[in-house]
């Protein structure tokens, strides 16, 4: 039943919003009574929400994942995962919705504190996947640049840039992501000695 009640949210949340959604209407949604929603949230409609919230952001991680695994080279592996994240995202009509129409549940998780709380979190959920070209460190501070750049570009985009396109993609990854890992080595490499 979660998994019912996990699409009948984000359906009604589609139509209406997060503020104009309720439990009732998602039990409605799903075909299920009031009572069973309850028992499957007893935390009402804010457990529902973490919960698809938590389910919607694995999926995106999971994606991402999925398209870096076959790559054959880092700036394609970071194109790809930066494309499949897009493409997974714009595919989510809830979210389209709440970002049209509610930002203000969006922004304070992409700014001041809340901004560096999930930078810190994505970037340790990405980092393992380009850790096959890049230690640990150098693929954590990776991650954290190609997730600032998919927010920058989702918060301001550039009409001329689609990340949901791979060649776009892949050529601001290597404006912008790779030089920067480059002379991080080479600052690094010198340090050495």
């Amino acid at each position: 039943m979660p998994e019912l009640l996990h699409d009948a949210a984000l359906a009604c949340i589609s139509r209406y919003g997060v503020a104009k959604t309720n439990l009732d209407d998602v039990a409605a949604e799903a075909g299920v009574s009031r009572a069973s929603a309850y028992r499957a949230y007893p935390g009402g409609k804010q457990a529902l929400l973490e919960s698809v919230f938590a389910a919607e952001v694995a999926g995106v991680v999971q994606s991402i994942h999925d398209a870096i695994g076959p790559a054959d080279d880092l700036g394609r592996g970071l194109a790809a995962g930066i494309t499949a994240a897009a493409r997974r995202i714009a595919s989510i009509e809830a979210v389209r919705f709440v970002l049209r129409y509610e930002p203000e549940l969006v922004l304070p998780h992409l700014s001041f504190a809340g901004l560096d709380r999930f930078l810190s979190t994505a970037s340790a959920a990405l980092a393992p996947a380009i850790t096959r070209w890049l230690d640990p460190s150098t693929a954590r501070h990776t991650a954290e640049l190609c997730v600032r750049l998919f927010v920058s570009h989702w918060g301001n985009p550039d009409p001329r840039v689609r990340l949901t396109d791979p060649d776009q993609t892949l050529q601001l990854v290597e404006d912008f992501v790779l030089p920067t890992i480059t002379r991080k080595g080479s600052s690094n490499h010198g340090n050495d000695h």
